[in-house]
């Protein structure tokens, strides 16, 4: 593996966040420039009492920072899908059980594993560059693998699951703790000045992990030069879940939006079932969902496309799924791992009791991801599409605890029916699966379950 460092000089600046992790945009280098730090530094010999790659460091002067402040402090932007499909924050019942996991050396799989922050064998060093973003793990609510364990589970059970063309990649940096407390200070001062989203206050990175992840700036221009615009999509449960009842008028997705109150948001739902149904018709509909007038506003702003740039831009979408195999794959994967306790075979980890083990199901993984979709503004151009956040999600007994709890409210409460609290969703025009049985009338089969 190919690792490298963030140098002390290096500025980052705050560009998004979510639950788990912060990204940072690492910002290009001027070297004519020579910064007060630099010059503060120069001539003093020391080591980071083994910090990867032994670069010298010695804290900074009074009043010196290793990150500059975003000249536009208005740094949240407007909620997204995957925000809006995030659990709220005061529901009760609706947060999973934290996993807490320790991986023992005994462990064969874990031994090749650095769970204590270790620097894995340098190999080639690559410095970042402004191409890439910079993912540092916070300090959450629940605990979570540090980077370098996240990283290698991710390598061994999520990629040999799908083409690597498909899958963005990641590569490790060790950062120092002195840096990751100036991020933190820099975090601090959003929040007093109202600029970091409410639901994101008070969690911070975590001081204990000497590592981060360098992901590809998928907003940047091709490598030909040509302007793009990112669209970013939570494709969900692409097939139902066999945990639904027989007779159910909703998929797995669209029910659980309705426990959460967001059915009448007709404008940012769409079904995910449209999306891998391979009907014309049926993704055109998605696509019109998630490419309504808020994202159309945004391309009119950032890029000042037209609106017939608009209406071939969605086209393009449609056609790209249609020819794609990246959401095939996808529900494919989720067709081969149906259940929670379908479990990778032959990959597992210890638990923090030290002996016992904990399987690794991809289910809510592959159910969690997102896909990044690059579309050139140049319209001959072609689309490509990356999926991300495959973050490795590990079963527990709370963990199955909780999804079974989940899947038993979404059944007995009447979600998957769309009879909720006494409330009749006849109508509702979102889910694939309520439009086809009223199509097909109340007997009709359900679509897109998986035939074994």
């Amino acid at each position: 593996m190919s690792v490298g460092h963030i140098p002390h000089w290096q500025k980052l600046d705050y560009y998004a966040e979510g639950a788990a992790n912060i990204l940072y945009r690492v910002v290009p280098r001027d070297p004519s420039v020579r910064t007060a730090t630099e010059e503060f530094l120069d001539g003093v010999p020391a080591s980071d009492n083994g910090d990867f790659a032994q670069a010298p460091y010695y804290p900074l002067p009074p009043g010196r920072a290793l990150v500059r402040t975003p000249s536009d402090l208005d740094v949240v932007t407007s909620p997204t899908e995957a925000d809006l499909d995030g659990f709220p924050a005061t529901t009760d019942n609706l947060t999973p059980p934290p996993t807490i996991i320790d991986i023992p050396a005994t462990n064969n799989f874990a031994a090749s594993i650095s769970s204590r922050n270790a620097p894995p064998a340098p190999g080639s060093i690559s410095l970042p560059d402004s191409t890439r973003l910079l993912r540092l793990r916070k300090e959450t609510e629940y605990p979570s693998l540090p980077t370098l364990d996240a990283l290698q589970l991710h390598n061994r059970s999520i990629c040999p699951l799908f083409p690597s063309r498909i899958l963005l990649d990641y590569h490790p940096v060790s950062i120092r703790p002195q840096m990751i407390m100036q991020l933190n200070t820099q975090l601090h001062e959003l929040e007093q000045a109202g600029k970091r989203h409410n639901n994101r206050n008070g969690f911070y990175l975590d001081e204990t992990d000497r590592w981060g992840l360098l992901v590809d700036d998928m907003t940047l221009p091709s490598k030909d030069g040509t302007s793009i615009i990112l669209l970013e999509i939570k494709p969900k449960w692409l097939i139902q879940s066999r945990e639904a009842p027989s007779d159910a008028n909703r998929c797995r997705t669209c029910a659980l939006r309705a426990k959460k109150g967001q059915t009448d948001i007709q404008t940012l739902r769409w079904c995910p079932l449209d999306l891998a149904s391979g009907d014309r018709d049926s993704i055109t509909r998605a696509v019109q969902a998630f490419t309504g007038a808020d994202w159309a506003a945004r391309c009119v702003r950032e890029k000042g496309v037209s609106q017939a740039w608009l209406a071939d831009a969605r086209r393009r979408i449609v056609d790209y799924f249609l020819g794609s195999d990246l959401i095939r794959c996808l529900k494919a994967q989720q067709v081969d791992y149906p259940q929670f306790n379908v479990c990778l075979p032959g990959l597992h980890v210890g638990d923090n009791e030290g002996g016992s083990e904990q399987d690794i199901s991809p289910c809510m993984t592959l159910r969690d991801c997102t896909l990044y979709l690059r579309i050139p503004l140049d319209t001959n151009k072609t689309i490509e599409g990356k999926l991300g956040d495959l973050d490795v999600k590990l079963t527990s007994d709370e963990k199955m605890e909780y999804w079974q709890m989940i899947e038993s409210q979404l059944s007995q409460q009447g979600y998957y029916h769309g009879r909720e609290q006494n409330r009749d969703y006849g109508t509702e025009e979102i889910c694939r699966l309520m439009r086809t049985r009223r199509a097909n009338g109340a007997t009709g089969s359900r679509p897109d379950w998986p035939k074994h």
